[in-house]
């Protein structure tokens, strides 16, 4: 109904038919990244189960950070699951402000505490752009429960991270929807 318990420039987020939006407007671009932040707490252990529709131009680009360290709503590091148009980023696992991407579709990559990285695949990554519905909802869902993250997107899953990375993982943070920087562009 509205934006009580998160933080945000609200230029950029608002409510509207009972749906958050972050929106970068016709013939305006945005400069750098910026996040409606979750006032409600820290998250750990959990499910997240969103519907989304992403429109706008070919960069159109959000993501959602989880277990999120923020410094403020233009400056949020950790966790991101990432949404685009089926392109390039959509159920990828990054890293914001810190080790970059992750997980790329199609994989389960496994971190060791000394940092070393194991990938395994279990579908080719060409396969996934299909399954983005194009100018209508979409499901997204993340589990994470310990150091294990998955990411499914339309039933389907996406990717999963385990991550026992001593030194950079994080097993506890907020909760964040990204407006990516760049031109118009609309994610519900």
């Amino acid at each position: 109904k509205n934006l009580d318990g998160w933080e945000a420039d609200r230029n950029y987020w608002r409510v509207e038919n009972g749906a958050i939006v972050g929106e970068i407007s016709p013939g305006t671009t945005l400069s750098k990244n910026t996040w409606l932040v979750w006032k409600g707490g820290q998250v750990a252990d959990f499910e997240l189960r969103a519907r989304f529709k992403l429109t706008g131009g070919e960069g159109a680009n959000s993501g959602i950070q989880i277990r999120c360290q923020v410094e403020n709503i233009d400056h949020v590091s950790g966790y991101q699951a990432d949404l685009d148009m089926g392109a390039v980023w959509l159920g990828r696992i990054y890293d914001e402000h810190g080790r970059a991407l992750l997980v790329e579709r199609g994989e389960l990559v496994h971190f060791a505490p000394d940092g070393s990285k194991r990938k395994e695949q279990f579908a080719p990554t060409n396969l996934y752009a299909v399954l983005f519905r194009e100018n209508a909802w979409n499901d997204y869902r993340i589990v994470a429960v310990g150091d294990r993250i998955d990411v499914y997107v339309n039933g389907t899953l996406f990717s999963q991270l385990k991550d026992e990375q001593i030194d950079a993982r994080d097993l506890t943070g907020s909760l964040a929807f990204q407006l990516h920087s760049g031109g118009e562009m609309r994610i519900e």
